[in-house]
C-alpha cells in the first residue's frame, strides 16, 4: 500500500516505528527534517495555573510538528 493510501492507524504505527512521535503522539523529531532538536513553546494556562495547550516546534525549521490540548496531542 503507498503512503497516499494509507489509513490513519497506519500513517500513526508508521511515525511510530520510524521515531517521529511516541505511542501517546508526543512528538519525538520533525518530520520535514528530521532533527531531533525540539522545543515547547506557546503555552495556554488558565488562571495561571492549569496548563491547556502548547505547542512542540522544530528549532532548525521552526514549524510546529505537534500540540498538546487538554491532555492528548494531535497528530
Amino acid at each position: 500500500m503507498s503512503r497516499e493510501e494509507e489509513t490513519f492507524g497506519e500513517y500513526f504505527e508508521r511515525m511510530i516505528s520510524e521515531g517521529y512521535i511516541e505511542e501517546d503522539g508526543t512528538p519525538l523529531k520533525c518530520p520535514h527534517c528530521e532533527s531531533a532538536d525540539v522545543e515547547e513553546r506557546n503555552h495556554l494556562y488558565e488562571d495561571y495555573i492549569c496548563l491547556l495547550e502548547y505547542q512542540m516546534f522544530c528549532k532548525p525549521c521552526n514549524v510546529s510538528i505537534g500540540q498538546w490540548s487538554y491532555g492528548s496531542w494531535e497528530v
